[in-house]
């Protein structure tokens, strides 16, 4: 079950990579300043650094808290008394509207600056 996931996940993530490459090359937004073999290499630099910060910092702590609050009995979803899709449904809408990682990457100075299209 696992192994069918990963290959899914890792089969969607390939094909929309090759989309984007594809409609880079025959439609940019904007002229690059850099060749594009040193924006894949800065890229898929930040991706893995990105991934295992998120994995070790975010992610680890954040399931051994869930696995906490769930044993005590707590959360916001006992107290709303929220379960299945409409606990699942309000869990990925908040998590979405929270998650304001990707905006910093455009406008916090010091993550602009190591961005491979900060000189534009």
């Amino acid at each position: 079950m696992i192994s069918e996931f990963f290959n899914i996940k890792a089969s969607l993530f390939i094909s929309v990579l090759g989309l984007m490459f594809f409609i880079e090359t025959y439609w940019p937004t904007r002229s690059w300043f850099d060749r594009r073999s040193e924006r894949v290499k800065f890229s898929a630099g930040l991706a893995i650094v990105n991934n295992v910060f998120m994995r070790l910092f975010i992610a680890a702590p954040f399931i051994a808290l869930t696995n906490w609050v769930q044993h005590m009995n707590w959360g916001l979803s006992k107290v709303l008394g929220l379960n299945g899709l409409i606990e699942i449904l309000t869990t990925l809408i908040l998590f979405d509207f929270l998650m304001f990682q990707h905006k910093w990457f455009h406008r916090v100075p010091f993550y602009v600056a190591f961005s491979p299209c900060a000189s534009y």
